[in-house]
């Protein structure tokens, strides 16, 4: 039996090409959702202790005016608590800034997840066709085997005929 190429195979290493490039490019979304988790979280901490720090402070000026401290001490509080306030200020737009990019990260991440798995169906559809072509091939060379060997039957049998009326 001859064995035959399959005609959709450079079809098939393409696919499986496109497959590989799609798991690459998961595990690179993988890897910037998880720097984009570890900064997001590294900012919150961050914000966490400056809001910490401007509740520590603002106790501290409380506990201040009623010991009745000078009024020039009280503004110098009043003064880095508004600093702590803008610090505070900042550090929540870097968190919001990194949420977004979280966010996008995250979808990045999903949209190469989908496209894997796109990927590796293209994938099975040709192995099934592969699979099913094969059958097909197969099944199409036993009816040629089957025909080979009637005529072969046939053609002895008409040459035994021959002997015998000789």
């Amino acid at each position: 039996m001859l064995e035959e190429k399959y005609p959709l195979e450079q079809l098939a290493r393409i696919k499986k090409k496109r497959f590989e490039d799609a798991i690459k490019i998961l595990e690179q979304k993988s890897d910037l959702l998880k720097k984009e988790q570890k900064k997001y979280k590294e900012l919150e901490a961050k914000r966490e202790e400056i809001q910490l720090h401007k509740k520590a402070k603002i106790e501290q000026l409380q506990a201040s005016i009623a010991e009745g401290t000078t009024s020039n001490k009280i503004q110098q509080k009043k003064q880095y608590i508004e600093v702590v306030s803008e610090r505070l200020l900042e550090q929540m737009a870097k968190v919001e800034k990194q949420k977004m990019a979280l966010k996008k990260a995250q979808k990045d991440f999903d949209e190469a997840k989908t496209e894997l798995f796109n990927r590796k169906k293209d994938i099975e559809k040709l192995d099934i066709h592969k699979a099913e072509w094969k059958k097909e091939i197969h099944k199409m060379y036993e009816q040629a085997e089957a025909l080979e060997q009637d005529e072969i039957g046939s053609i002895r049998y008409t040459m035994q005929k021959k002997e015998k009326r000789r």
